[in-house]
């Protein structure tokens, strides 16, 4: 059984390439680099693929995120593409190829679920992200780490230059009021995205060309959503964290992994980590690793939390009513409310060493046991096979 898998800059492959094998699958490779390319369905990506697929019977076709050249060429030649995203929202599903009948895609936020269902998009499914515990606790067994240790530890960016709100110059100008009261009450409130709801076209239209992700013929999806997500969940984002963070350092003393500019907050960057080799020692060394989810993520898990868990740190991260249908809060992991609650349980736990390694072993014992990409790839199987059982699901 032969599969094609698309590799682009993207974290797990290798962990997905080794869970394909493992279930019996002879694994082939092929590089996107995406940026180069571009991801219109025509990009200069097309020709390569399509000519591997005419030279090569493939079960089925899987790439990290959905690419519309990907599905064109598998629709071309009649081969299953599954895409299992790892990004929300992902801008390129809202294109005219995710109708095509090629297409098995799983989505780990629930909102993607819901508006693709919506949208009529016939195959898809919820699948929430993965971690290889064994993987991270072989790294950590080469070497103690002892140099990441922290009280409290931040790995990811800061947002600070990924949000488009300042790109807005003028035209922000006239809607300033509006926008800082939706960003101000978006940070109330966890687990949906107010903003979209809210927005008025009549102005969203004088943003919309600047705003586009995709290339205008293909791209389906409303205006409000690239904005939304775009410019006010990204702000939202960009100063939550600096503001948790900066409040974190009254408690504790806090150490970040970032590549962003972290001037005026009392934290210590240490730069960016390795996601294979440096990521996990930070996690085990860590006494409380900070977890602050992307608002544009809105009903779904991020990867951060399967990462530390996998890696048996003890993880604080922001309450998503998904983490409930997974894990055991207090027990597994724990999760703060507002800044507050996420204050005073930092103080708490600093102090409660053998409280926090038994939540820590929970949760890692748990992802070890249930949520790997051994796990996520059977859920898979499951979904494109229906009752085929030619294909190895063990």
């Amino acid at each position: 059984m032969k599969v094609l898998l698309v590799k682009w800059k993207a974290y797990g492959q290798e962990f997905l390439k080794g869970s394909l094998e493992e279930a019996g699958f002879a694994v082939d490779e092929i590089f996107y680099d995406a940026e180069r390319e571009g991801v219109a369905e025509d990009c200069g990506f097309l020709p390569p693929l399509c000519e591997k697929l005419t030279k090569n019977p493939y079960q089925f076709v899987i790439s990290f995120n959905y690419f519309p050249v990907i599905s064109t060429a598998c629709e071309r030649k009649k081969v299953k593409y599954v895409a299992w995203t790892v990004d929300s929202p992902l801008y390129t599903l809202y294109t005219r190829s995710v109708f095509n009948s090629c297409n098995y895609i799983f989505v780990f936020d629930k909102s993607s679920l819901t508006r693709l269902k919506e949208m009529g998009v016939r195959h898809v499914w919820y699948l929430p992200l993965a971690a290889e515990a064994a993987y991270f606790e072989e790294v950590c067994a080469k070497e103690t780490g002892r140099r990441y240790a922290s009280e409290v530890s931040f790995v990811g960016s800061l947002y600070t230059d990924k949000s488009a709100f300042g790109l807005l110059g003028s035209q922000k100008d006239y809607f300033q009021g509006f926008m800082e009261g939706l960003i101000e009450a978006q940070k109330k409130l966890w687990g949906c995205s107010l903003v979209e709801e809210v927005l008025d076209e009549c102005w969203l239209q004088q943003l919309e060309k600047m705003l586009r992700p995709v290339n205008d013929k293909e791209f389906i999806a409303d205006s409000s959503m690239v904005f939304a997500n775009s410019c006010l969940l990204a702000e939202v984002t960009a100063r939550e964290r600096k503001e948790y963070l900066e409040a974190a350092c009254k408690k504790a003393d806090v150490d970040v992994y970032t590549g962003s500019d972290t001037t005026g907050i009392l934290v210590k960057n240490r730069g960016r980590v390795d996601y294979c080799t440096e990521m996990p020692h930070v996690f085990r060394n860590s006494k409380i690793n900070l977890n602050i989810t992307l608002r544009s993520i809105q009903q779904g898990i991020s990867l951060r939390v399967w990462d530390v868990l996998a890696c048996g740190g003890f993880l604080l991260t922001n309450y998503q009513p998904e983490l409930e249908e997974f894990f055991e809060i207090g027990k597994d992991l724990e999760c703060f409310f507002n800044k507050e609650d996420m204050l005073a349980k930092i103080e708490y736990y600093l102090t409660q060493e053998e409280e926090r390694a038994k939540i820590a072993r929970r949760g890692y014992e748990k992802v070890r046991t249930l949520h790997g990409y051994k796990q996520r790839l059977l859920e898979i199987q499951e979904k494109i096979n229906g009752k085929d059982t030619s294909l190895p699901l063990e």
